[in-house]
């Protein structure tokens, strides 16, 4: 049985505060967590992006950029259910783009 998940999405260092709140099943994996945010934010997809979350690394995968990210993990194999995420955790994901910084905080409903 899936979870309902609800992340608050905040832009950092922006004012007024940008943010929006959203909801998915822990049965996403990263991949498509990123596509709901793009939509949510009405983001078009032109950024690189990486999730850091409880010490690890989850992203989309580049041949070319392999030595400079060697702890990434692919987000397409990742599932959010696999992170074990917990309602006290708060700021727990931080999406690194390429010059926006976002925060996530995250709890069961």
């Amino acid at each position: 049985m899936e979870n309902i998940l609800q992340f608050k999405i905040t832009l950092k260092e922006i004012r007024p505060l940008i943010w929006r709140r959203i909801q998915v099943t822990d049965d996403y994996r990263f991949d498509r967590f990123h596509q709901v945010i793009q939509i949510a934010m009405a983001w078009w997809n032109y950024h690189l992006h990486e999730f850091h979350i409880k010490g690890r690394e989850i992203g989309m995968p580049d041949d070319d950029y392999a030595y400079e990210f060697p702890n990434l993990e692919d987000e397409a194999t990742v599932y959010l259910r696999d992170l074990e995420l917990k309602k006290e955790m708060n700021s727990l994901i931080c999406m690194i783009l390429a010059t926006i910084g976002s925060t996530f905080s995250k709890w069961r409903k």
